[in-house]
């Protein structure tokens, strides 16, 4: 039997006396130094008794006395640390960043037994990590076929199950106030443990794929990879999820998990159909551009534009802590403007990462503020309703692999480019492709992966680099097989499902070979993507939803950006703006959710939109007294405004009538002419909803 086992060194203590470097049982102390010491001393007892009762240890000093005495038995330990004293137990979260540990000199060992394991090998894989930390789903994805995974999860059950059901909620109360943001208070409020089960399931579902990115990247081959999945995670969830739901029904647990699909040809993986229905749907989305440059306050593009080397740029790093930090109150905003998904920069060109990535350190959890934002962003869109986007920029200009071209920050200085010459993109590929992988299987489904950006084609930008730097169609293909349905857009530098014109308006509907392709603009609030001080250059409101409309008129999206401070908040002016949207989307949502281009030509200063059997006449311009819809006489059994619903009552004219002093002359043949009030309604485009007859259309 293999034994591995996953703990930390710091806020863990010996158990039995077994001395440093032999065999040995740990347990982690949950919480701060001197807090519930009496949770921490039944945790030990049961831990203790969880190993001696699989492997057959009889007591504490056996094991010190002779660790090789215990059967077939191989032991390895991997240990775990953060660099950062803050984010240990001073916030009360357990073993932060765990990933991005896994010290080089165990990475072997691990390799070794996964490989065993995947064997079919028995093993019994002992974690002590917390439930939001990722050492338990190492433990998990690991724990081999025939194994016992349930004591497994058992382990980590303990805080729960461990307070008497009387006491959980004092105890509860008491951790809450005492470490506000530790995730061990909510599991000690759990009334059952087919709770504790679900979340088990749901952290298995969030991030199992991760570990395949860090084997990836330590030399596990892609077949060795495939077996993992198919031998440990496929075939172990389900009778576990139907032992530990209410009543022993699968069907009372958590949603399944996905399981591994069978892998397609790349050429299928390719033309995989995107989920396109929800997202012509919404029509209108928040583009969130937040990071590093935040601090900076003087566009994201800083680190390039100042020329900045890295050395110049960590001083952000080391401020990073966005106190204000609250990706609900984003998803909210979004949520009363009447968006329907949110995109945030999980990488943006710097190279920071806002998730906890197993293959650098240049993440969040080495700043001050320590926490995944990419997780608790997630969450955030998930409770306000929202689907989930996220960007991910394929340049990095901190990675050390990543060639220097006219993006560069460093374009301009000689002796850098000597010392980086010899930099192949190539090199860079497996971590790019291997972020990706911990974008798309640690978080759950993801809606839509924003890619910025491929630059072949720009003279400005020598050096440019596009879909052969990115590998980008096994780049794509392994997207479509991780999340199939989602959507992806068009700067891998190959076709996307979706076109993103950047900071300009399509005269006309968007196409590709000559066919009609869904389209997304992309538009700032003031010309900057990232928070940008001194930047008070806003669009109105008003000239927002004029954007918006005159889209979705000519089936395209509005990806509508924000760019919080560097302590997290949202600016009065971007509240403002969407605040304006969304009393504007109050009335009109159904001119816009759902709604596609119309057959028929609109009059200047209108634009249609259709939904269904009702079109809606947007009006850029109010018109004195009448409305004049051509070709449309006929084709409409009745009319009003959006605004408050009363009624437009038609005006019929002989076409052949002359015009003569107070008497409108004839209007074209197929004319339908409204009667408008002089008063035009106080909203930022007033709206004709008009309700077609059923052969309106051919």
């Amino acid at each position: 039997m293999t034994v591995l086992e996953i703990d930390g060194v710091v806020g863990m203590r010996d158990v039995g006396g077994i001395p440093a470097g032999s065999a040995r049982v740990r347990t982690g102390r949950l919480y701060r130094s001197g807090a519930l010491s009496s949770v921490d001393d039944r945790g030990a007892d049961a831990i203790r008794a969880l190993v001696g009762r699989i492997i057959d240890l009889r007591s504490d000093d056996e094991v010190a006395a002779a660790p090789t005495a215990v059967g077939e038995v191989e032991l390895i330990r991997l240990p775990l640390y953060h660099g950062s004293p803050r984010s240990f137990f001073l916030e009360g979260y357990d073993l932060a960043g765990i990933y991005r540990h896994l010290l080089a000199e165990s990475m072997p060992e691990l390799v070794a037994a996964i490989r065993a394991i995947a064997a079919g090998e028995p093993a019994l894989v002992h974690c002590t990590a917390g439930k939001d930390r990722t050492g338990l789903v190492i433990a998990l994805a690991l724990a081999a076929v025939g194994a016992d995974r349930e004591e497994v999860v058992a382990d980590y059950a303990l805080t729960a199950e461990l307070i008497p059901a009387s006491d959980r909620r004092a105890t509860s109360e008491r951790l809450r106030r005492a470490y506000p943001r530790s995730p061990h208070a909510a599991v000690l409020a759990t009334e059952s443990p087919a709770s504790v089960m679900r979340d088990v399931l749901a952290e298995i579902d969030r991030v199992h794929g991760s570990v395949r990115a860090l084997l990836a990247a330590h030399g596990l081959t892609a077949a060795e990879l495939t077996a993992l999945d198919e031998a440990l995670l496929t075939p172990e969830r389900a009778p576990l999820e139907a032992e530990h739901a209410p009543g022993g029904a699968a069907a009372a647990a958590a949603p399944a998990a996905p399981h591994p699909p069978v892998a397609p040809s790349p050429g299928e993986r390719m033309t995989a159909p995107a989920d396109l229905a929800w997202f012509v749907d919404a029509r209108l989305g928040m583009f969130v551009h937040w990071g590093l440059y935040s601090l900076a306050a003087r566009h994201e593009w800083v680190k390039s534009r100042e020329r900045m080397g890295d050395a110049d740029y960590e001083s952000y790093r080391e401020h990073f802590d966005p106190d204000r930090f609250d990706p609900r109150a984003w998803a909210r905003t979004a949520r009363e403007a009447g968006a329907g998904y949110v995109v945030l920069t999980a990488k943006h060109h710097d190279g920071f990462c806002l998730w906890d990535s197993a293959l650098t350190d240049y993440t969040t959890m080495n700043t001050p503020f320590g926490r995944d934002a990419v997780a608790e962003f997630i969450e955030a869109c998930r409770a306000e309703g929202l689907r989930v986007g996220l960007y991910y920029s394929l340049i990095d200009w901190h990675h050390g692999s990543f060639p220097v071209d006219g993006t560069h920050p460093q374009r301009d200085d000689e002796d850098f480019k000597k010392a980086t010459a010899d930099r192949d993109v190539r090199d860079y590929q497996p971590y790019l492709h291997g972020q990706v992988r911990e974008l798309l299987t640690r978080y759950g489904r993801i809606d839509y992966l924003f890619f910025d950006f491929s630059y072949t084609h720009r003279p400005d930008y020598w050096g440019g680099k596009g879909a052969a730097d990115w590998d980008a169609e096994n780049l794509l293909a392994l997207v479509r097989e991780l999340q199939p349905g989602i959507i992806v857009n068009d700067r891998l530098g190959i076709p996307g499902d979706i076109v993103t014109p950047e900071q300009y308006q399509p005269l006309e509907p968007m196409a590709r070979d000559g066919a009609p392709v869904p389209w997304e603009a992309c538009q700032t609030l003031n010309g900057s993507w990232g928070y940008d001080r001194d930047n008070h250059e806003f669009k109105t409101a008003e000239s927002l939803v004029r954007l918006l409309v005159d889209g979705v008129s000519k089936n395209g999206n509005l990806l509508l950006n924000i760019g919080p401070d560097g302590r997290g908040r949202l600016g009065a002016d971007a509240e403002r703006i969407f605040r304006g949207i969304g009393d504007w989307m109050d009335d009109h949502a159904r001119a816009i959710h759902g709604a596609g281009p119309a057959p028929f030509t609109p009059p200047t200063d209108v634009r249609y939109t259709l939904r269904g059997d009702r079109l809606y006449a947007h009006l850029f311009a109010w018109p004195f007294k009448h409305l004049h819809l051509p070709g449309l006489a006929g084709r409409v059994r009745y009319a009003q405004l959006m605004s408050d619903a009363s009624e437009l009552v038609p005006l019929h004219v002989d076409p052949d009538r002359v015009a003569q002093n107070t008497l409108m002359g004839g209007l074209p043949a197929g004319t339908l002419t409204l009667h408008l009030p002089l008063q035009r309604p106080d909203t930022a485009v007033p709206v004709v909803e008009l309700f077609l007859t059923d052969d309106a259309i051919g």
